[in-house]
């Protein structure tokens, strides 16, 4: 559906030429939904994670998705996570 809407390639290819200015392999979509962007940062060598709200949509996406990628479900907002991993934000905020 949302295919309909949105060039995922497009989004993909504005998000690429910034990460690569700065040299950013990592990226985090909060808000994946069904994982439209994941295959794209993932068939160019993205180390990237989607995080959802909707478990229904995470199943979509961890069944259309290669092993390379990692989903999480989001629990009421954002939490810390340990560790130092700096991600690049991909969000629905970036989509024009």
């Amino acid at each position: 559906m949302y295919q309909s809407i949105f060039d995922y390639g497009k989004e993909f290819r504005v998000s690429h030429s910034i990460l690569k200015k700065y040299s950013s392999r990592k990226v985090l979509e909060i808000g994946c939904g069904a994982g439209s962007l994941a295959g794209y940062f993932a068939d160019a060598g993205y180390d990237y994670t989607g995080m959802d709200l909707a478990k229904p949509m995470l199943r979509i996406a961890r069944a259309s998705i290669q092993e390379r990628i990692s989903y999480t479900e989001i629990c009421a907002g954002l939490q810390r996570r340990r560790g130092s991993t700096r991600y690049w934000l991909v969000d629905e905020a970036s989509r024009t």
